[in-house]
């Protein structure tokens, strides 16, 4: 009886693997990070030094942080920092570091080295970030 039911048949529904490949990143995503209030999406790769930003409202792909070849460690973590007209996106590295980035542009801002490796952004980095630039 139940097959019979037209509304149940509708609702079953046949999914076919997709046949896109995704020919912009080099090796496998390991982490992806939402920004909420910059509408992007931070997407690391596996054991890589930079980061690719994307624009959700379009999907598009917007630019490759840093550049150029730097020092960094792998990007472990990333996340938004606002208070008053500060505004950063903070990447945690393997290397002991935290670095800050503009978040207009995603130019370099600063860095700070830490005692530990930092496997999360959710800390108190933009106290730690002024104290840094008062130095």
């Amino acid at each position: 009886m139940v097959r019979q039911d037209k509304v149940f048949i509708d609702s079953i529904k046949n999914y076919h693997p997709s046949d896109i490949k995704d020919s912009k990143h080099d090796t496998e995503i390991d982490n992806i990070f939402y920004l909420p209030k910059l509408q992007h999406l931070l997407v690391m790769e596996r054991d890589a030094k930079k980061f690719k930003v994307y624009d959700t409202k379009t999907g598009k792909y917007m630019q490759t942080v840093p550049e150029k070849a730097t020092d960094n460690g792998v990007i472990i973590a990333a996340d938004y920092i606002e208070k008053g007209n500060t505004k950063l996106v903070a990447t945690t590295t393997n290397n002991l570091q935290i670095c800050f980035w503009d978040s207009n542009n995603y130019i370099w801002r600063n860095r700070i080295n830490c005692a530990e490796i930092q496997l999360c952004s959710k800390l108190p980095v933009l106290t730690i970030y002024s104290e840094v630039v008062r130095r």
